[in-house]
């Protein structure tokens, strides 16, 4: 058994590594893959937690960041590994770059204007590459907060008496739940919490530094059942993975897709919480237990070369090698809401074919388009939310070209996505039609009508089909009849 104190990571290393499992509303449970353990029997729990699943061949680097709610005295976290473990590998990671992220794969609400159908195309210019942010200089997390063990084979196979002669309290449920991943023949990590060395907040609540390892395996799998043990009601569960040229959905629950390019009325603006909420649990009402697929891509933002490349060279040595390294990276954000109940099984990944929707170029999702025969196409998906306003003027030309939209208001002003990071807090008692422009077929959604007005649900694909005069003026009737951003 090896047992060592967790160093802090070099902050380039921490980067790369970063996938979610995302916090989650009151009354619910953080589905982190491990447990609590105490020498008391005292209730402890959690209501959110992180984790890291990036995928280089046989390796696996996870990165786990949960929070505890219980008692302020020694405590410890008890995490199933399909693979050997060396405690020496660990490391703390800062918690920033798990949240930029999030930031930069949830789903994102976009304000558009239709431009005038009669102004002359602009000519198509390039978009310039954003210019990395430098961030500033990473925390340094406090040495001691954990004391690590890697139990061997033989302790892991007897993990519940191992723990036991630790003097931990182990109940029913905990025993239960321990004893089918020591029989799979799985490793496991303890992890010791110093109480002294967390702040605990006025409402007893602690959030735990961030923890990285890898292991090697051909299983690639976040061990679910386990983190029942300390759940409350239904969890509420955001997963993403790091892999080259690949992106994974769920193997062995059903796998969905959130719908993209999905328009919304005007008062969805400042509610861009209880939409994505509601969304997602219409796709989970269209197919119960699904994982849900929310961004496939490449990084985005701030991501630099440097950090990606040294990602590569610390925990997955196999990155080291990839040229472009930033540009071969793909990122699959995945998410789901169980009951303790539907959680009868851990969460395998499957490589999946690559998408794209959620763009211009491609506003519904569809398989990614292949240029060359001996390679796949590119990943570009991300769950896009629209609030678009049809031109309001006069259309004076005989061709008018419809459909032409931009980011950018009639005064000037350039709308900023909306995202929303976490669904903690979201109410989640909104009626999806009450806020929806269009209807949603595919998930058995009508949008509510309003002032006597059809739904449009063609608003982003313009108008060409339509050169009557008569149809035109008709629509000029709706638009007035309507107020702005509500179904036409």
């Amino acid at each position: 058994m090896l047992a060592c104190r967790v160093a802090a990571a070099a902050p380039v290393v921490g980067l790369l590594v970063a996938v979610l499992v995302g916090s989650l509303t009151s009354g619910s449970a953080a589905a982190f893959p491990g447990m609590y353990v105490a020498k008391h029997d005292r209730a402890m729990g959690s209501r959110a937690a992180r984790v890291v699943l990036l995928r280089d061949g046989p390796r696996t680097v996870v990165t786990m960041q949960a929070d505890y709610r219980g008692p302020a005295d020694g405590f410890a976290l008890v995490i199933p590994v399909p693979g050997e473990v060396a405690a020496e590998d660990l490391r703390i990671v800062d918690r920033r770059l798990l949240d930029q992220l999030d930031a930069s794969t949830a789903p994102m609400l976009l304000e558009q204007w239709e431009q005038d159908p009669c102004a002359a195309p602009e000519p198509t210019v390039k978009p310039e590459e954003p210019t990395p942010v430098r961030r500033e200089a990473p925390a340094t997390f406090q040495d001691g907060e954990y004391s690590f063990m890697a139990p061997g084979a033989s302790e892991s196979a007897v993990i519940v008496e191992f723990l036991r002669a630790r003097e931990y309290h182990l109940s029913a449920a905990a025993e239960a739940a321990l004893r089918p991943y020591a029989d799979a023949g799985m490793r496991f990590l303890l992890a010791e919490v110093d109480p002294g060395q967390v702040h605990f907040n006025a409402g007893g609540e602690a959030t735990l530094s961030p923890l990285r390892f890898h292991y090697d395996s051909e299983r690639f799998v976040l061990p679910l059942k386990i983190g029942t043990v300390n759940a409350i009601g239904v969890q509420d569960l955001v997963v993403h993975t790091i892999a080259v040229g690949r992106r994974f959905e769920a193997g062995n629950y059903p796998a969905a897709l959130m719908p993209t390019s999905v328009l919304l009325r005007g008062e969805a603006r400042e509610r861009i919480g209880p939409v994505h909420a509601a969304l997602l649990d219409a796709v989970l009402a269209r197919t119960p237990g699904a994982v849900v697929g929310e961004y496939a891509g490449r990084p985005l933002g701030a991501w630099e070369g440097a950090e990606l490349g040294a990602l590569g060279a610390a925990a997955a040595p196999g990155l080291a090698t990839v040229r472009g390294l930033r540009e071969a990276l793909v990122i699959t954000r995945l998410h789901t809401r169980l009951g303790a109940d539907e959680m009868t099984r851990d969460l395998e990944f499957a490589a999946a074919r690559p998408i794209v929707g959620g763009s211009e170029a491609h506003p519904q999702v569809g398989p990614a388009p292949v240029l060359d025969p001996a390679m796949d196409g590119a990943n570009d998906f991300m769950t896009r939310l629209l609030v678009r306003h049809p031109f309001a003027g006069a259309i004076a030309c005989e061709a008018p070209r419809r459909g032409q939209w931009s980011e950018v208001s009639p005064a000037g002003v350039r709308s900023e996505p909306r995202r929303v990071r976490s669904l903690a807090d979201v109410d989640r008692s909104l009626a999806l039609a009450e806020l929806l422009a269009q209807d949603l077929p595919e998930l058995g959604v009508t949008a509510k009508r309003r002032c006597g007005c059809e739904v449009d649900g063609t608003a982003g694909a313009g108008l060409l089909g339509l050169g009557l005069l008569g149809l035109r003026r008709r629509r000029r009737r709706q638009q007035r009849a309507c107020p702005e951003g509500q179904a036409r």
